[in-house]
């Protein structure tokens, strides 16, 4: 099991990732995780793709296996890319609003899944002439002077991007890695979707049936489906592989109640019985052998234990280092015990606490290397009191 942390914008919950839920959807895509929360119990995480419409009109988008890797969920965070839609003010925008579905499907579409929209206010003036006589003197005498009802009315991109910057100011959302993250998302959907197509091989004299993979050019940003797709993005998914593959979602689910079918799934996947258990007890003070010896834990301890909860897969470095707190160390340096020449005390209670950890891990039988610590699945399994 891999920790997966999610943040609902502002809400934020730990959950650890079992495996793939067996059943896939018409295009045998997975798409159901088995998650276990804090307390142990197990839940359904459903996934779901944020995806355009078509690329070709009238064919509905398929979808790869590969949508989401093998490798199960460890984050999903807040993730936009593209900026709200922008209007000269609210009367324009309450006007056109109506027939945004029909002419501009991706404004609508943002709208519903953001809740946002921009436009101008009266203090904004000031501001756009600066910006007006800047591009005035920029353009020279030749070229015919813009005005401000042509600026906000959209000429010349002016508006929406000064709105736009003064939208990132106020939320703090970067553009430059919203920027980034609409490449990721085509590159996904190019590898990872596409439209039905039978295709006739001349020489062999016989059809075929393929993927046609879309193709959005130098400038993903002018196609319509492309950023139809981007507007319903609200989430990024990352995976546990080694190129920790990313996934673009428009909503995830959670199900608390599971179907008869899916308990004996879980319990087929997790195989945990017949193990000897090993219980932290009193908030993880104290660690609960199977022969009923009992370890006692320093107060620097509970949190990284925290990470053995509920847990009998290797525990990642990274994890483990985040729950420390260690920021760039190597965990060679703390699993061998050496020694920095200055050391806060603070720093000093982290080695203690690897090397009780690492005392606890090796009484359980775990192996023990430069990238992590991994139990012996095989034999036992961790719950808590």
């Amino acid at each position: 099991m891999k920790l997966l942390r999610i943040d609902d914008y502002g809400e934020h919950m730990k959950y650890h990732s079992i495996g793939w839920k067996s059943s896939l959807d018409k295009n045998k895509v997975r798409k159901q995780l088995f998650v276990k929360d804090t307390k142990g119990g197990i839940r359904v995480l459903t996934l779901k793709a944020a995806l355009p419409d078509w690329y070709v009109p009238g064919i509905p988008i398929v979808s790869d296996d590969t949508l989401f890797p093998e490798q199960v969920c460890v984050k999903i965070n807040p993730c936009r890319l593209l900026p709200p839609p922008c209007w000269a003010n609210k009367e324009e925008f309450e006007k056109e609003k109506s027939a945004l579905a029909a002419f501009f499907p991706w404004k609508s579409e943002y709208i519903k899944t953001h809740g946002e929209a921009l436009s101008l206010v009266k203090e904004d003036d000031r501001n756009l002439k600066e910006k007006i006589k800047f591009l005035n003197e920029t353009l020279g005498k030749e070229t015919k002077e813009v005005g401000i009802d042509e600026i906000k009315n959209g000429e010349l991109g002016v508006r929406d991007h000064y709105l736009h910057e003064k939208w990132s100011r106020q939320t703090g959302i970067d553009l430059d890695c919203m920027n980034s993250h609409r490449s990721l998302y085509a590159v996904w959907l190019i590898k990872n979707t596409g439209t039905p197509a039978l295709v006739y091989n001349d020489n062999e004299k016989q059809k075929y049936k393929t993927v046609q993979r879309p193709v959005f050019g130098d400038k993903p940003e002018e196609n319509p489906q492309f950023l139809l797709g981007c507007s319903r993005v609200k989430y990024v998914a990352e995976f546990f592989d080694k190129a920790k593959s990313l996934a673009f979602l428009t909503d995830f689910e959670i199900r608390d109640e599971l179907f008869s079918e899916e308990i004996e799934e879980v319990k087929q996947m997790t195989n945990s019985a017949n193990k000897p258990i090993i219980t932290f007890a009193n908030n993880f003070k104290s660690v609960q052998m199977p022969d009923g010896s009992q370890l006692s834990c320093s107060k620097s301890q509970p949190n990284f234990l925290k990470i053995l909860h509920s847990s009998n897969d290797p525990v990642d470095w990274e994890s483990l280092r985040e729950e420390l707190g260690i920021s760039s160390d190597s965990p060679e340096r703390y699993i061998s015990g050496q020694r920095s020449k200055s050391k806060s005390s603070k720093a000093v209670q982290k080695e203690r606490a690897m090397k009780t950890l690492i005392k606890i891990l090796k009484s359980v039988e775990c192996n023990i290397n430069k990238h992590y610590l991994s139990l012996n699945r095989d034999k036992y399994t961790f719950i808590s009191q």
